[in-house]
């Protein structure tokens, strides 16, 4: 498979030498979260702009009737890639139910937009099992357990939900943040047990509630 947008790539790198290990593709989201009239969470639309760097870097060959432009049709093999390839990282969306993970079905209406600068994947997630948000509030994560992708919440709207009686409330990140120059040395990798919950610690937070 060509290297487009595989997050797990960074740990061949690790692998191969004492290299540290960073960012290499940031990532602006927002999230739309379906909700059914019972307060149920059906779903999770997904809206990702990529930095300018990697759009470049993604779109190299793409462009196959050579007018210098990118149709949808022409992105299309580029966004089946990337959403095929993000099942074995769980969509980089995360949330603890308190009983079990949450589970997705394969990615449903997907495609890629070009701005002229930066790609935007959009795709929409239904979730296996309906999850119930009446009088509760879920907490939901997107981020990637390998650090090879930084993802960051839309600073204006990072998220909207269907149910207009329901709220996102957004808890931005503390003083852990991922930037270019955010480096780990494979020797403090080594030393931690668990690379997701750690990765976890730079993430931002939606909490989804329904009364």
């Amino acid at each position: 498979m060509r290297l487009r947008f595989v997050p797990g790539f960074v740990l061949a790198l690790l692998a191969c030498g004492p290299a540290a290990a960073h960012p290499h593709v940031f990532v602006d989201s927002k999230s739309e979260f379906v909700v059914d009239k019972n307060d149920n969470l059906t779903a999770i639309k997904h809206h990702w702009r990529f930095d300018p760097a990697f759009s470049a870097y993604a779109l190299q060959g793409l462009d196959t009737n050579g007018d210098g432009n990118y149709s949808r049709e022409e992105l299309h093999p580029l966004a089946q890639e990337n959403v095929e390839s993000l099942s074995e990282f769980d969509y980089f969306t995360f949330t603890d139910t308190g009983d079990e993970p949450i589970q997705f079905e394969d990615p449903v209406d997907y495609w890629l937009d070009f701005d002229g600068t930066q790609l935007v994947l959009n795709f929409t997630l239904p979730l296996t099992k309906k999850l119930p948000l009446k009088g509760k509030t879920e907490a939901f994560q997107i981020y990637d357990p390998t650090i090879f992708v930084a993802f960051f919440l839309d600073e204006k709207q990072p998220a909207t939900v269907s149910d207009a009686s329901c709220h996102i409330k957004h808890i931005k990140e503390g003083d852990n943040k991922l930037t270019a120059s955010t480096n780990f040395s494979t020797d403090f990798l080594a030393t931690i047990n668990n690379l997701d919950s750690f990765a976890a610690t730079f993430a931002e937070e939606l909490r989804v509630s329904c009364p």
